[in-house]
């Protein structure tokens, strides 16, 4: 079995050092003040508001934010896109595999 740590993954100057860094010097005390979980009580142990707040900022900073906007208007294309294909389906009485409304016949491929 090969172990490592996350600190020998990591390129001495990379990014995410910086970031959590960063993170460790904030003053979270308020998330933590909201975790309800109780060491010796039922229930899982909360991940460290300070791993959060680290993964939101190095997100934030490799742009993933933006990609998720972007991969949003190409599905909101997407559906634009299908909206009008079935329109001109709906306008034309039928389409493949539909039923024709004039002739009474289904359409099969093409």
């Amino acid at each position: 079995m090969n172990t490592s740590s996350l600190d020998s993954l990591l390129a001495e100057d990379h990014q995410a050092r910086v970031v959590w860094e960063y993170v460790e010097g904030l003053d979270l005390t308020c998330l933590y003040d909201s975790i309800r979980a109780v060491e010796g009580r039922a229930g899982r142990d909360p991940i460290d508001p300070r791993i959060l707040m680290a993964l939101w900022l190095q997100a934030t900073l490799d742009g993933v934010g933006a990609a998720r906007e972007r991969a949003c208007r190409e599905r909101q294309r997407r559906i634009a896109r299908a909206q009008q294909e079935f329109s001109n389906v709906a306008q034309e009485g039928y389409g493949p595999g539909l039923h024709d409304r004039s002739s009474g016949t289904i359409h099969e491929d093409g």
